[in-house]
């Protein structure tokens, strides 16, 4: 029986790895995609040059969906143990 509790044993470790790495990937990909609004916001901003509505509020889209999974990653997912 030494065998199957330690094979057991072995699969919690692995989800529990699995769990923490997903988490980590949550907040890279937060923190890429909220950088990427801010560069994509600064480039425009620095482009255009019309008098009409600012078209660098277009990179507040993918920096709202970084703030969106760091949100995630750190308030609602659930915790490791």
């Amino acid at each position: 029986m030494a065998g199957g509790s330690s094979a057991v044993e072995f699969l919690c470790e692995e989800e529990k790895n699995a769990r923490g790495r997903r988490q980590e990937g949550l907040k890279l990909g937060g923190l890429i995609t909220a950088a990427i609004g801010i560069g994509l916001m600064v480039f425009i901003a620095a482009v255009d040059r019309s008098d009409r509505a600012p078209a660098y509020l277009v990179g507040l889209i993918p920096l709202l969906i970084g703030v969106a999974l760091l949100s995630y990653a750190y308030l609602l997912a659930p915790k490791q143990s």
